[in-house]
């Protein structure tokens, strides 16, 4: 009798896309940081 491979493990039967709310989230951090090196890039113009 031949024993069974684990390759299920290998092999996740997961979605390579994450959930609306992952990238959701990420794009607003994205936005708030972005958000903050505009404003830090404009406050360091001004002070110059």
């Amino acid at each position: 009798m031949r024993q069974a491979t684990h390759a299920f493990l290998l092999t996740p039967d997961v979605a390579p896309v994450p959930e609306p709310a992952t990238a959701v989230l990420t794009l607003l951090g994205l936005a708030v940081l972005a958000g903050w090196r505009r404003r830090q890039a404009r406050v360091a113009h001004e002070l110059a």
